[in-house]
């Protein structure tokens, strides 16, 4: 029966919302009771913190399941009509208790098998499901039972909180107004603020650790929100154990005793091996570089495992390569069970920082750098003068690299940090003062490389002067290439060439250019079998990299234009995803051509895509 107060759609819709939320929150309850040993180790004030975090993935969650009913019903209320606004109601409004209370029950009881949220990718998984659906009900039928009665319920109470038809409604500009207020704290609520980027899961694990991510989440955002990642399970082999029998290099350790020094991995933004000039002997635009690479070890066959800043992380800090289109950090796959270098030595006690001049949030390096096992960070936002703005993407490098240097000297030994450089980035900005000072070159990246190769030699020059220095391995790489003007760096393998360079200023490491074949995903390894820790830690580690201080000859991976490339010493192999078009390309007239070493190569580099897709899927790349 129709009431005499005017028709209202603002109250029934908050008050369904917050009924929406307090259900998530239970549910969110319910996953940590079933999942307990996985967050065990957390306190009190942590998960508390957790449980408030998750609040906001729910707001964002609720309002996506009901943006289809809300969108209609703002256009019915505006023009009044109550009747169709009302059925509208009852058909829509059952579907959102459904949705979050099966997909969260669901993957509570799945999370425990896969050790993430599932995404997108669970449908991959269909047939298997459907096949494990009788026992699966069978073992969990109690909870089952409880899930049907509660979604009834909640079906009921959302249903009693529908607005009822009135003899009387407000102005059309009210109900305007209204509709615009409403659609405003909606688009708000999905994007979760008014950030550049949506919320989307990585966000979970920023804070307040990145071991309660998946509690922060919840399975119905991460299946409304993360996009597919594009992997298919790949049956090359007859098992991923032969796989990887096929991927495994023999080497032996490092013969040196094992020993605690610290460790400082350096990532030059954009610095392209070609920027070094093929011999070192010329100038070029990083003499700084160039003359600490004469006093390392300098690998002169290096490639990065991506193109893109946010790929270039995961591979140096953790041993990851990618092979989707999507990032490691933003994909489905972030909460899979991968440990970055700094996670093992933090069992080390060893302590971690890492440093990036970015804004807090620029490519995820901030959550990446948690995510791998970084204790702290420093960002623009820590950065205590905020006068050394660039006024476009970050603080300079130059102060930069001298505040890290500074903060170093406060840390306890030892410690693993990294620094993530940004001038050589676009728009390639330098200080006033030293605007002129480095080689114009023929590219408009050149001086910005000559700026950041003096910041990297006064950071130097600093940190020489600390009592930590002498006993410190840096390690020192390129994120990835840039703008090219030479043709032999833009080819597949040209386009990812960068510097890999070990030094140890006490000659720990023998001094001299290596033509081994390095890559990204090797320097996790490295660094371990450098500190004699590789056999103790090997279980934690990916199978895509190998020492670059054993004897083994070297390899790299990586996508290149939508192909595979696999290169060794002597040949490269470029392959399309579904193999149908293979390439085999011997470095030299006197390489092996033969049938035989391009089958071989094809057959590493299968079992690569193998272990990586099916690890990805089934979240076992760590045996």
């Amino acid at each position: 029966m129709p009431t005499t107060r005017p028709f209202s759609l603002l109250r029934p819709y908050l008050k369904n919302l917050l009924l929406l939320i307090l259900l998530s929150s239970a549910l969110r309850l319910l996953f940590f009771a079933l999942n307990y040993q996985q967050f065990q180790t957390q306190n009190n004030s942590t998960l508390s913190l957790a449980f408030l975090h998750g609040l906001r993935f729910d707001l964002a969650t609720i309002t996506l399941c009901l943006a289809p009913w809300l969108l209609i019903s703002l256009l019915l209320y505006v023009f009044n009509w109550q009747r169709s606004l009302v059925l509208f109601g009852k058909i829509y409004w059952p579907l959102p208790p459904l949705i979050i209370i099966t997909s969260n029950v669901a993957d509570a009881l799945y999370f425990p098998f896969t050790g993430r949220r599932s995404g997108p990718e669970v449908f991959s998984f269909s047939q298997d499901l459907a096949d494990q659906a009788g026992q699966l009900l069978s073992q969990y039928w109690l909870l089952a039972a409880v899930s049907v009665v509660s979604v009834i319920v909640f079906v009921k109470l959302s249903l009693g909180l529908l607005p009822t038809t009135s003899a009387t409604s407000r102005p059309w500009y009210s109900r305007l107004v209204i509709a615009c207020a409403i659609f405003f704290f909606a688009a708000v609520s999905i994007r979760s603020g008014f950030g550049s980027k949506p919320l989307n899961p990585s966000h979970a694990f920023n804070w307040p650790a990145a071991s309660t991510g998946h509690l922060v989440l919840n399975s119905t955002f991460t299946l409304l929100r993360q996009d597919l990642s594009k992997l298919k399970k790949i049956n090359f082999f007859a098992s991923d154990k032969q796989a990887r029998q096929l991927n495994h290099l023999q080497s032996a350790p490092w013969p040196t005793p094992a020993n605690r020094d610290n460790v400082v991995i350096i990532v030059l933004e954009s610095f392209a091996l070609e920027y070094l000039s093929d011999n070192r002997d010329s100038p070029g635009y990083a003499p700084f570089l160039q003359q600490l690479m004469k006093q390392s070890l300098n690998f002169t066959d290096a490639y990065a495992n991506g193109r893109r800043s946010i790929d270039a992380l995961p591979a140096v800090l953790a041993g990851l390569p990618t092979l989707m289109q999507e990032a490691f950090i933003t994909s489905g796959y972030l909460g899979n069970n991968v440990s970055g270098l700094a996670q093992v030595l933090q069992r080390e006690d060893y302590q971690s920082w890492f440093f990036h001049g970015a804004k807090n949030g620029s490519m995820h390096i901030d959550t990446m750098s948690k995510r791998f096992g970084f204790e702290n960070y420093t960002g623009r936002n820590e950065y205590p003068d905020q006068r050394d703005f660039d006024g476009k993407w970050g603080i300079y490098d130059e102060p930069f690299l001298q505040h890290m240097a500074s903060t170093l000297n406060t840390v306890p030994q030892p410690f693993i940090a990294g620094v993530f450089t940004i001038s050589s980035h676009n728009p390639y900005s330098i200080p006033a003062q030293y605007q002129g000072d480095f080689p114009l070159g023929t590219l408009k990246i050149h001086p910005t490389i000559g700026y950041t190769d003096m910041a990297l030699r006064k950071f130097f020059a600093t940190a020489k002067k600390m009592p930590w220095y002498d006993n410190t391995l840096f390690v020192i790489t390129a994120d990835h290439t840039s703008l090219s003007d030479n043709p032999d760096f833009q080819t597949a393998t040209g386009r990812h060439r960068v510097p890999i360079v070990l030094y140890s200023p006490k000659g720990k490491i023998p001094a001299g250019d290596s033509n081994k074949v390095a890559q990204h995903t090797d320097l996790p390894i490295t660094v371990l079998d450098y500190l004699g820790l590789s056999e103790k830690y090997r279980d934690q580690l990916l199978p895509f990299g190998h020492s670059l201080l054993a004897e083994s000859a070297g390899e790299a991976f990586f996508v290149e234009s939508d192909q595979y490339v696999l290169v060794n010493e002597s040949s490269i192999l470029l392959a399309s995803k579904d193999f149908q078009r293979v390439e085999f390309k011997p470095k030299a007239s006197t390489a092996n051509q033969g049938d035989k070493a391009r089958l071989q190569m094809l057959k590493r580099l299968k079992a690569k895509v193998q272990i990586y897709n099916n690890g990805m899927l089934n979240n076992d790349l760590l045996r």
